[in-house]
């Protein structure tokens, strides 16, 4: 029956678009032909499209604005195939995050050179182009007025929801977001009416999954507060509501909206490489003028890279393992310096991790790591014509 109702809400979504279009096509036929031949029916023809045109745009911008919480929820019951539709978004989003991510670790070495001095951040900024922008500013009342009296801790599923698509966190705590548009995989998401409507839907999943949480930690904890607590709704309780602004903006090398104290452009915002990685999407590198006085600087740093810089997403007492042996480490593959890693088997760097104590599982998972970031950060070496 389910299949049915979505079908018939479908069919009906198609015939109200063509009608919008039909009602505008017929205004602009109708008024161009008032004026060449301004005879009264034409006119009265003219009032009556124009009445319907109304409440036609009416009836779609209530259909539009209706996006509370509540209301929202009445909608996600009512439409199984919307709910499907914005599940599968979600899921192939993060999938082409992951995916991006992967192939944008050679911004980690860009930010390395920036930190450096060895590359400008406006140079970089030049390159970026001008992309459009998602900001959005969240709002959510806490639970912690319930929680600090029972010795409980919450924690918040909607920036790990967030940054999980793609967006870029702008501070530790913040509360606001920000994503460039390129980012998106599916091109609705990128209207920003479909965004409002993608987001309206999580949040609320994600507010029923917090507030599920929630309960099953205070059963544990003090079984009369949920007994009290299970007895209305988080609706009804009025828990855990969501406000937020979504907006659209522009960003290009000449108004980028970063300022650090006096200083206008990326400042200390440039070590933020999720950030960075926004602001870069697609920017073209290979532009960068590298001089062979910087090539040597450059190549100076790359010696002295960190193994550490290899190693992230490490459990940190193979990190600290590593770091404290990465001596041994190289001179047991016979390399001077991180990069050179690319050209290393993966069993023999595997066996030397072995032997220094880490466990055989974890150390070929980070030999694959370390082999595969170094030629990625190869690859960005080559981007800027600098070979080692």
């Amino acid at each position: 029956m389910a299949g049915t109702n979505d079908q018939f809400d479908e069919a009906k979504e198609s015939v109200l678009q063509v009608l919008g279009y039909l009602l505008t096509g017929s205004k602009i036929l109708i008024a161009f032909a008032v004026v060449l031949y301004q005879t009264v029916a034409l006119s009265f023809a003219y009032f009556l499209v124009d009445i319907l045109s109304a409440f036609y745009k009416h009836h779609q911008e209530d259909k539009d604005r209706d996006l509370s919480n509540d209301n929202f929820e009445k909608l996600k019951s009512t439409s199984s195939r919307l709910q499907q539709n914005f599940d599968k978004l979600a899921k192939s989003q993060q999938k082409y995050e992951q995916d991006r991510e992967l192939k944008d670790s050679s911004l980690k070495l860009l930010n390395k050179l920036i930190a450096e001095g060895l590359i400008r951040g406006k140079d970089l900024l030049q390159l970026s182009g001008s992309s459009g922008y998602y900001q959005l500013f969240v709002y959510s009342a806490s639970l912690n007025r319930l929680a600090k009296p029972l010795g409980l801790s919450e924690k918040r599923q909607y920036p790990i929801f967030l940054e999980s698509l793609g967006f870029a966190r702008m501070g530790k705590a913040s509360t606001l977001f920000i994503i460039n548009k390129d980012r998106l995989e599916n091109k609705r998401l990128q209207q920003i009416k479909n965004m409002k409507q993608f987001l309206s839907y999580h949040f609320s999943r994600i507010r029923k999954q917090e507030w599920s949480d929630f309960l099953g930690e205070v059963k544990k904890k003090d079984i009369s507060t949920f007994r009290k607590l299970n007895q209305r709704t988080y609706i009804q309780w009025g828990h855990l509501k969501y406000n937020y602004l979504l907006t659209e903006t522009n960003m290009n090398p000449t108004n980028i909206g970063f300022v650090d104290g006096e200083y206008l452009g990326l400042g200390v915002v440039a070590t933020n490489s999720s950030i960075m990685s926004q602001i870069l999407e697609k920017a073209a590198t290979g532009k960068i003028n590298v001089n062979e006085q910087l090539k040597v600087k450059i190549r100076a740093i790359i010696e002295k890279l960190d193994i550490t810089l290899l190693l992230e997403g490490i459990e940190k007492q193979y990190k600290d393992l590593i770091d404290l042996k990465q001596d041994i480490i190289k001179q047991n593959m016979s390399v001077e310096n991180v990069i050179e890693f690319r050209k290393s088997n993966k069993d023999d760097l595997t066996k030397v991790l072995v032997d220094l104590g880490v466990e055989e599982k974890q150390s070929q998972e980070i030999a694959e790591q370390i082999i595969s970031t170094t030629n990625i950060y190869k690859k960005a070496l080559e981007e800027l014509n600098i070979q080692l």
